[in-house]
Protein backbone atom coordinates (compact mmCIF):
# COMPACT_ATOMS: atom_id res chain seq x y z
CA UNK A 1 0.00 0.00 0.00
CA UNK A 2 1.37 3.30 -0.75
CA UNK A 3 1.87 6.45 1.97
CA UNK A 4 -0.97 8.04 -0.26
CA UNK A 5 -3.57 4.96 -0.22
CA UNK A 6 -3.24 4.96 3.96
CA UNK A 7 -3.63 8.79 4.09
CA UNK A 8 -6.88 8.65 2.37
CA UNK A 9 -8.35 5.92 4.79
CA UNK A 10 -6.93 7.78 7.33
CA UNK A 11 -8.69 11.00 6.40
CA UNK A 12 -12.19 8.96 5.07
CA UNK A 13 -12.05 7.39 9.24
CA UNK A 14 -11.36 11.04 10.54
CA UNK A 15 -14.47 12.50 8.47
CA UNK A 16 -17.09 9.30 9.56
CA UNK A 17 -15.71 9.39 13.09
CA UNK A 18 -16.22 13.13 13.05
CA UNK A 19 -19.62 13.05 11.27
CA UNK A 20 -20.54 10.08 13.90
CA UNK A 21 -19.55 12.12 17.03
CA UNK A 22 -21.27 15.88 15.88
CA UNK A 23 -24.69 13.09 15.32
CA UNK A 24 -24.12 11.88 18.61
CA UNK A 25 -23.85 15.11 19.97
CA UNK A 26 -26.94 16.23 18.23
CA UNK A 27 -29.03 13.88 19.54
CA UNK A 28 -27.73 13.85 22.73
CA UNK A 29 -28.81 17.61 22.85
CA UNK A 30 -31.96 16.67 21.51
CA UNK A 31 -32.79 13.94 24.38
CA UNK A 32 -31.84 16.87 26.73
CA UNK A 33 -34.20 19.38 25.57
CA UNK A 34 -37.01 17.03 25.10
CA UNK A 35 -36.31 15.42 28.52
CA UNK A 36 -37.15 19.05 30.06
CA UNK A 37 -40.27 19.64 28.53
CA UNK A 38 -40.82 16.35 29.40
CA UNK A 39 -40.44 17.81 33.14
CA UNK A 40 -42.31 21.06 32.50
CA UNK A 41 -45.16 18.84 31.36
CA UNK A 42 -45.22 16.72 34.52
CA UNK A 43 -45.15 19.67 36.32
CA UNK A 44 -48.27 21.06 34.74
CA UNK A 45 -49.64 17.80 35.21
CA UNK A 46 -49.28 17.57 38.79
CA UNK A 47 -50.49 21.05 39.06
CA UNK A 48 -53.94 20.16 37.65
CA UNK A 49 -54.21 16.83 39.48
CA UNK A 50 -53.80 19.15 42.26
CA UNK A 51 -56.09 21.70 41.26
CA UNK A 52 -58.81 18.95 40.51
CA UNK A 53 -58.46 17.25 44.00
CA UNK A 54 -59.28 20.62 45.16
CA UNK A 55 -62.35 21.16 42.88
CA UNK A 56 -63.68 17.87 43.73
CA UNK A 57 -63.13 18.71 47.73
CA UNK A 58 -65.32 22.07 46.97
CA UNK A 59 -67.41 19.98 45.42
CA UNK A 60 -67.97 17.62 48.12
CA UNK A 61 -68.37 20.47 50.30
CA UNK A 62 -71.02 22.46 48.41
CA UNK A 63 -73.15 20.04 47.89
CA UNK A 64 -73.71 18.60 50.90
CA UNK A 65 -77.29 17.85 51.58
CA UNK A 66 -77.64 20.09 54.78
CA UNK A 67 -76.21 23.30 52.90
CA UNK A 68 -78.48 22.43 50.01
CA UNK A 69 -81.41 21.85 52.35
CA UNK A 70 -80.52 25.33 54.19
CA UNK A 71 -79.91 27.68 50.35
CA UNK A 72 -83.36 26.17 49.27
CA UNK A 73 -85.24 27.12 51.99
CA UNK A 74 -83.37 30.44 52.24
CA UNK A 75 -83.81 31.36 48.39
CA UNK A 76 -86.92 29.51 47.24
CA UNK A 77 -89.48 29.81 50.45
CA UNK A 78 -92.53 30.25 47.52
CA UNK A 79 -91.64 26.26 46.35
CA UNK A 80 -93.37 23.83 48.65
CA UNK A 81 -92.68 20.22 48.41
CA UNK A 82 -95.47 17.85 46.32
CA UNK A 83 -98.79 17.45 47.90
CA UNK A 84 -100.69 13.99 46.78
CA UNK A 85 -103.36 16.67 44.79
CA UNK A 86 -101.02 17.54 42.51
CA UNK A 87 -100.85 14.40 40.97
CA UNK A 88 -102.99 13.23 38.45
CA UNK A 89 -103.90 9.98 36.56
CA UNK A 90 -102.64 9.61 33.17
CA UNK A 91 -106.11 9.75 31.62
CA UNK A 92 -105.97 13.38 32.69
CA UNK A 93 -103.24 14.53 30.00
CA UNK A 94 -105.02 15.88 27.00
CA UNK A 95 -103.68 13.79 23.77
CA UNK A 96 -101.53 16.36 21.20
CA UNK A 97 -103.13 16.91 18.35
CA UNK A 98 -101.41 15.69 15.35
CA UNK A 99 -101.25 18.32 12.25
CA UNK A 100 -100.89 17.47 8.65
CA UNK A 101 -97.39 18.25 7.62
CA UNK A 102 -97.04 22.05 6.01
CA UNK A 103 -94.42 22.68 2.90
CA UNK A 104 -92.67 24.94 5.71
CA UNK A 105 -91.86 21.75 7.84
CA UNK A 106 -91.57 19.28 4.58
CA UNK A 107 -88.82 21.75 3.63
CA UNK A 108 -86.74 21.88 7.23
CA UNK A 109 -86.82 18.32 7.16
CA UNK A 110 -85.45 18.28 3.56
CA UNK A 111 -82.90 20.87 4.50
CA UNK A 112 -81.48 19.50 7.96
CA UNK A 113 -81.57 15.84 6.12
CA UNK A 114 -78.53 17.41 3.12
Amino acid sequence: MSINYKILIFFIWLAVVSVSSFALFQVSFQVEELEKKIKVQDKKIAKLEQEQVVLYAEWAYMSRPERVSQLSQALLPQIKPYTTQQYKAVNYIPNRQILPPTKKTIMVQYNSAN
